[in-house]
């Protein structure tokens, strides 16, 4: 087996193959078509705050208009990501499961294990567990008020030169490219002293360590510093000695079987009478991914996320038409029905006292309307100031809305007096009246 690593036609394939480009970055790349969970938890808290503060919203219509259109760009922002995921879903759901000795050139799906050269084994630096590959990133334990979490320092990793066979071909797949979250596997490890107490930043042993994994050493060497590492967590507590460190690490087991799904090219090569081909990201499909299960295992998950985005997509959607139509009076979006509200006026205080005073009621609209001006006179016996608790546009509904005016009444007037109170909206008005009666 040796020999294909050392082949110069396989030099070329296997620079594509190489995996320690993973270990400049603890993140794997993972290209994921869908959107994260979070994600759709930020949105769906977004929609119930528009539920809950619609009807403040609809009360003030300059901030529905500015409203509306977001809604709307978000819910075609959300139809399209889903008409996306399920175009991506109809071009894999096709794909046979091939071998690679007859795959053909193009998008294939290949399962089979990866091999390194002479069969070769690496150990994980944390755990010490045999693998193909691994990665690490360095933590301290911050605190906020919530509790606490990791943050990364640096990373680190070792891999070797990968091929994936089948038992009827080689293939070189550019795992640089590739979605592999799913096929690794890790843990957090604490660092302990030999003391079996907590490595932290303030302390001379935890910024010597810190120093030393950021040179990126060729082998990192836990014994240097009489270190070891362990999955649980110590209940050790340390004051003023700065933040407990770990090491996060990932790892590429040794003899799993995976499914690989890419765009294969053939470098019309062969080895002991088996063809060696490359897998990478194709032109046209965009997909390179390397999972534990088969294709139709992940699109299970890939149609949920689908669906969500295109529901999420409608509802948003819904939700904009729905302020459009029903919050939004000054449009004049109303029917022919609805073009006419039937006012209706509830006076408080009918009475008014000689010298001055104020006259208050309660004003309804059979329907939601916006009102542009509301204008109150009187007969001669009473002056209104036209002043009211309130500004324009008003929105009235069929909940009730107090108004309050001041008035002057004339020297020596007594009896009674009709107020009238007229209503202006885009597209009419109505007047409605009510009598006041004048004491002395």
């Amino acid at each position: 087996m040796a020999g294909i690593f050392k082949s110069p036609d396989m030099k070329q394939a296997l620079t594509k193959a190489q995996s320690s480009f993973l270990l400049q970055n603890y993140q794997t790349r993972a290209k994921g078509r869908g959107l994260t969970g979070p994600f759709y938890l930020v949105l769906i808290a977004f929609i119930i705050v528009i539920y809950i503060e619609s009807r403040v919203i609809i009360a003030d219509s300059y901030s529905s208009v500015l409203l509306i259109p977001s809604l709307l760009v978000f819910g075609v922002v959300f139809i399209a990501i889903g008409w996306y995921e399920f175009s991506m879903l109809e071009d894999t759901e096709a794909i046979p499961l091939a071998k690679i000795r007859s795959a053909a050139n193009g998008l294939n799906e290949i399962q089979g294990h990866f091999i390194s050269e002479s069969g070769s084994s690496i150990k994980a630096a944390a755990s010490s567990t045999q693998c193909l590959m691994y990665q690490l990133r360095l933590e301290q334990e911050l605190r906020r008020r919530s509790g606490t979490y990791w943050a990364g320092m640096c990373s680190y990793g070792d891999a070797l030169p990968l091929l994936m066979t089948d038992g009827t071909g080689y293939l070189a797949i550019d795992l640089k490219n590739a979605s592999v979250a799913d096929i690794l596997t890790g843990k957090r490890y604490y660092i302990l002293n030999k003391k079996n107490e907590s490595v932290r930043t303030g302390t001379q042993e935890g910024k010597d360590f810190i120093q030393y994994l950021k040179s990126s050493p060729p082998k990192i060497d836990f014994g240097k510093f009489n270190f070891s590492t362990s999955d649980k967590k110590p209940d050790d507590i340390a004051v003023f000695k700065g933040n407990r460190l770990a090491i996060s690490e990932l790892v590429m087991p040794v003899d799993n079987s995976y499914f690989a799904m890419g765009t294969v090219t053939g470098i019309s090569k062969s080895f002991d009478g088996l063809p060696v081909k490359v897998m990478s990201v194709g032109r046209n499909s965009k997909i390179l991914d390397v999972t534990k299960e088969s294709r139709s295992g992940v699109q299970k998950s890939e149609k949920k996320a689908a669906f969500l985005s295109l529901g999420l997509g409608i509802l948003l959607a819904i939700v904009s038409l729905y302020l459009f139509i029903a919050g939004v009076p000054h449009l004049n979006l109303q029917s022919s029905a609805m073009a006419n509200p039937q006012f209706q006026i509830m006076p408080i205080e009918s009475t008014v006292y000689g010298g001055s005073g104020t006259i208050s009621f309660y004003l309804s609209s059979s329907q939601t309307v916006s009102v542009s001006n509301i204008n109150v006179s009187a007969c001669s016996l009473l002056n209104v100031t036209n002043m009211f608790n309130g500004q324009y546009p008003m929105v009235l509904s069929p909940e009730q809305y107090l108004l309050t005016y001041d008035v002057n009444v004339k020297p020596g007037a007594s009896g009674s007096c009709t107020v009238e109170v007229r209503e202006s909206w885009q597209g009419g008005s109505s007047e409605e009246s009510f009598q006041v009666y004048i004491e002395p």
